[in-house]
């Protein structure tokens, strides 16, 4: 059975939460909203960085680029493994030399994003721009190899996913430069 001081404790357990925390969020969403102004695409920028707890208590720039690099190296990750399942769908055909050209642009992309998040993270904010363009450029290129072969593209969806993404760490970056 509780006793009061457990009731007591619990109670100013809670107020310590509300007191505390509340204003940490608060000040969180706000300093994310107030850099994502400075992007191409501010409503995307909140939503993606939001989608990541660790945004709220990012104090810097550098912290929510970092973030948004390891998103969109998930997207691109995630983009990679669904092309290579595909690709074990149609061998010998146009459709699965697309796709491995998709899956090794991909993993260029991977290694670029993973390249710009150590620029960003050893505060090389100017050698991280040149990775994160070439990732870029892959969703492109991607559906430039169906569009090459006359093909509608299987990884549409995905390839436009990581696009906005890389082109949400184009903008953090460039503002980091700036």
């Amino acid at each position: 059975m509780a006793t009061i001081v457990q009731y007591y404790l619990l109670t100013l357990f809670l107020i310590n939460i509300f007191l505390f925390h509340i204003p940490l969020s608060k000040a969180g969403v706000d300093f994310i909203v107030n850099t994502c102004k400075h992007t191409q695409n501010s409503g995307f920028c909140v939503a993606a960085l939001e989608s990541d707890r660790r945004s709220f208590n990012a104090s810097t720039v550098a912290e929510l680029t970092g973030i948004a690099i390891e998103i969109a190296t998930a997207a691109a990750a995630s983009t990679l493994s669904r092309i290579n399942d595909l690709a074990d769908q149609d061998p010998g055909t146009a459709a699965e030399e697309a796709l491995k050209q998709c899956a090794q642009l991909y993993g260029n992309a991977i290694d670029d994003l993973e390249e710009a998040g150590k620029d960003v993270r050893s505060g090389d904010y100017s050698g991280a721009a040149e990775p994160v363009d070439s990732a870029w450029e892959v969703p492109r290129s991607c559906e430039d190899a169906f569009a090459d072969r006359s093909l509608s593209s299987p990884v549409a969806a995905e390839d436009k996913d990581v696009d906005v993404k890389c082109g949400l760490c184009f903008d953090l970056v460039d503002l980091l430069n700036s």
